[in-house]
């Protein structure tokens, strides 16, 4: 949505992102798209599952990776300012940079690297190289723990979370091109699916 010079600080905080709920409401306080504000307390629920399964320390890195991507989240399309923007990209680059390595054969250096790489990516693509296209960055590291979890994990419950994911992935796309088959709903969907996938594609690994 293009906004004249002349549009209200509530408008450009409403139109940020793109996203439809925000499009089509009023709201100018927390929080600004409701919908897409509480969907992510699913990716809170799926990191506190993981932390409890199997309480390895690859569970832990991976649980909290998860709970700062539900916060982080959570606190942009609450408030949607450009800080927590960022830090809802650092929480989505915690996630996947941990899951890429997990998707490796597991060495007792696997947590720590699983950390490390969140955390790199986080602050390469969200401070040095922050002009990359987001949904290329996501789709790329998608694959490879796609990739990694046909070859050394469970084939079947690898495809199964790309399966979600993908619907998770129209979900997004419809919602940024206003399509009326997920109204204002099409991102919470792309929340709470990808808070689906992320755990099943743990776990086939």
């Amino acid at each position: 949505m293009r906004l004249d010079t002349m549009a209200t600080p509530c408008s450009r905080l409403r139109s940020r992102g793109g996203w439809a709920e925000d499009l089509m409401g009023v709201r100018c306080s927390f929080p600004i798209g409701p919908w897409n504000t509480w969907s992510n307390v699913a990716y809170l629920l799926a990191g506190c599952y993981i932390w409890g399964w199997g309480r390895s320390l690859a569970g832990i890195v991976m649980g909290w990776s998860l709970v700062i991507l539900g916060v982080g989240s959570l606190l942009y399309h609450g408030f949607k300012t450009v800080e927590t923007n960022k830090m809802d990209r650092a929480g989505m680059y915690l996630v996947f940079g941990a899951l890429s390595i997990h998707a490796l054969p597991a060495t007792e250096w696997t947590p720590w690297v699983m950390l490390l790489t969140g955390i790199l990516l986080a602050v390469l693509f969200n401070y040095v190289l922050n002009n990359v296209n987001l949904d290329v960055q996501m789709g790329v590291l998608f694959y490879y723990t796609l990739a990694a979890g046909l070859m050394y994990g469970d084939r079947e419950l690898s495809l199964q979370s790309f399966a979600v994911f993908l619907v998770a992935l129209l979900a997004w796309q419809m919602d940024k091109r206003g399509s009326k088959w997920v109204g204002k709903y099409g991102h919470a969907l792309w929340h709470c699916l990808t808070a689906l996938a992320i755990p099943m594609m743990y776990l086939a690994q």
